[in-house]
């Protein structure tokens, strides 16, 4: 017996002496949801114009009159929260972790009453997963890669990897299979002169599903198994490589010229302006030798 047969058994059961029947849905945290009932229940609402939606808030069971249906009218008890939707539905407009309780729809057809039953469950969707680097090595031409993806947000959020391309050029070449995994956790290993592919996390709960993609040329940072140099060290190194450049300049120039020329009639060490000594009134004025 196919499902569609059940449920009009099921609805069919229903209908008799008042038993109701039940179903599970599911809504996403902050976002609207619409409680929906069968269609031969629309129908009789259709006829009869007397229905309503009650929430079950406690238990022993106390019920909550959310919206009456009578005639072509309809009153609404939490419009700021609730509205009739189309073919007799009830929308919660921004769904609560509070929401999530058993809903009824009664339709009445003279002393006849068939009731139609909802278990909601909030559930709060997962956010854009963010993916961090555990591990990475590079030895003997090839790359070792440990990822962690995660989401901040979301219930009972399950986790899996797989190439960027479906396409998949890249499978072509063995590499798109090296993403495919399942759980939080991927390592993978390939060589680091193959051409750079996308390994994509999925998070995903029954609310909702977000991806983010890592490229594996992050790796090339290794290419060559030369060890990478800390950014902070670099400007230090270049200043001293100036340092020392601009003294060796200044040591060859001196040694490759006459002392008169270092020197400009008085004593220069090299650094700081030139001392010269005072000329007395006879002494030979010597021009510099260029």
């Amino acid at each position: 017996m196919g499902s569609g047969a059940w449920l009009r058994l099921l609805l069919t059961l229903a209908a008799l002496g008042g038993v109701s029947a039940r179903v599970t849905q599911l809504g996403a945290l902050g976002e609207p949801t619409i409680l929906r009932i069968p269609r031969n229940l629309q129908d009789h609402t259709e006829k009869s114009k007397e229905a309503s939606w009650k929430k079950i808030t406690e238990e022993p069971l106390r019920k909550k009159l959310l919206l009456r249906i009578s005639g072509e009218n309809h009153t609404a008890f939490e419009r700021e929260r609730m509205r009739l939707g189309e073919n007799f539905s009830l929308e919660i407009l921004n769904t609560s972790r509070d929401d999530g309780r058993l809903y009824e729809y009664s339709v009445y057809r003279g002393s006849d009453e068939e009731v139609w039953q909802i278990q909601l469950e909030v559930l709060e969707p997962v956010a854009i997963p963010s993916i961090r680097i555990l591990r990475r090595e590079s030895s003997n031409g090839s790359c070792w890669l440990e990822l962690s993806c995660s989401s901040e947000r979301g219930d009972e959020v399950s986790y899996s990897w797989d190439s960027g391309d479906s396409g998949d050029s890249r499978d072509s070449n063995g590499t798109g299979a090296h993403c495919r995994a399942n759980g939080g956790v991927l390592r993978l290993r390939f060589p680091l002169r193959s051409a750079a592919f996308g390994c994509v996390c999925t998070a995903r709960n029954p609310v909702s599903s977000h991806n983010a993609t890592f490229d594996t040329d992050q790796c090339g940072s290794l290419h060559g198994d030369v060890p990478g140099v800390r950014t902070e060290l670099l400007v230090p190194l270049v200043v001293l490589g100036v340092i020392v450049i601009i003294v060796i300049v200044v040591i060859v120039t001196c040694r490759a010229t006459r002392s008169a020329k270092c020197e400009f009639g008085g004593s220069w060490s090299g650094w700081g302006p030139p001392k010269f000594q005072s000329l007395g009134k006879n002494s030979e004025v010597i021009e510099p030798w260029l």
